[in-house]
């Protein structure tokens, strides 16, 4: 078997064929995957080892003290560090994770490979993003510790997740969990319809993204426990100024759920609406490929619009608007 590429001439009176053995080709794209491969592991790598730099930790504690506006006391920022620098290398390994997870299921070095239509996608997607951010988690559940501080502040009423998260980010979540369990559910409905002739590849997708969905909609509906869980244990001990930021670190890792809902729920949903537009008769192939390209790019659109317009709000300082004003940066 081989691979052609096609040069025409300006004339337009002869055609140039440039044949290339299909062993050539694939093993090029082995190449290029590991190279790619190679430069993720050192960037991770990198990363990983630079957060025991004092200068990286003082950048993490700046950056993350100017997103959530909260100030930061002295006697605070060695735990503080400590923290971030546990969330990033924590991070850093469950992408390690998530990445094993996506070469099990792709298996490039199989020919052909194993393909479960456009349900690949976004498993592979979901499975780094969510390999990364439940690493970030455990990082900071791990780095968790007293303060050197005698003085510790209780707190006298318990919170919710309402008062962790931002509205637009929790609305934003559930919309994505709608779609994820939905859509894939009318994926399954439709291509049980007598009518129904999508192309095989496309219909291997559909029990994949339906249990992506369902998954995405489970971690939803965990999320208000999650959350309980979380706000019971000081990530921080000390005054009300540690007691400040653990509530933001303990709202920075129920926003990540709640992204990771949005993105793998998001692209498992709008793959499951693409795929729907395939299950027509032959006779509707053009209407299929219309469905198909309108789709994909209004969705990437919705999704651009989404989360700009969640971002414009700085969900990020929730905590500090709602819980701490005393401690703002910024006055607002």
């Amino acid at each position: 078997m081989t691979a052609g590429t096609h040069i025409i001439d300006r004339g337009g009176t002869s055609t140039t064929v440039v044949e290339i053995p299909s062993e050539v080709f694939f093993t090029g794209m082995l190449v290029a995957l590991a190279a790619g491969g190679v430069a993720v592991l050192t960037f991770l790598a990198l990363t990983f080892v630079r957060t025991w730099r004092p200068a990286t930790r003082e950048r993490l504690v700046n950056r993350h003290a100017l997103r959530a506006n909260l100030v930061v006391p002295e006697e605070l920022r060695p735990a503080l560090e400590h923290q971030l620098a546990m969330r990033v290398r924590g991070g850093v390994l469950g992408g390690l994770v998530g990445l094993t997870s996506v070469l099990m299921l792709v298996r490039p070095w199989e020919f052909p490979p194993p393909s479960l239509g456009l349900a690949t996608g976004p498993l592979s997607f979901g499975l780094a993003f969510l390999g990364t951010q439940v690493g970030a988690i455990v990082g900071g559940m791990l780095a968790r510790r007293s303060m050197p501080s005698r003085a510790v502040v209780a707190r006298v009423t318990p919170i919710s997740l309402a008062d962790l998260v931002a509205p637009a980010e929790r609305r934003m979540a559930a919309v994505a969990a709608c779609v994820a369990v939905a859509l894939p559910a009318l994926l399954l409905v439709v291509l049980s319809l007598p009518l129904a002739d999508a192309p095989e590849s496309l219909a291997l997708s559909a029990a994949p993204l339906a249990f992506l969905g369902l998954a995405a909609g489970a971690l939803y509906l965990t999320l208000p426990a999650i959350a309980d869980r979380l706000a019971r244990r000081r990530a921080l001990l000390g005054d009300a100024a540690a007691l400040a930021w653990s509530d933001a670190l303990t709202a920075q890792s129920l926003r990540d759920l709640h992204w990771a809902i949005a993105y793998v729920g998001g692209v498992a949903g709008l793959s499951a609406l693409m795929v729907i537009g395939t299950a027509v008769p032959d006779d509707s192939a053009v209407a299929s490929t219309i469905w198909i390209n309108v789709s994909a790019y209004a969705s990437f659109v919705l999704l651009l619009v989404t989360v700009a317009l969640v971002l414009v709000r700085s969900p990020e300082r929730h905590v500090q608007r709602t819980l701490w004003p005393e401690f703002a940066i910024h006055p607002q």
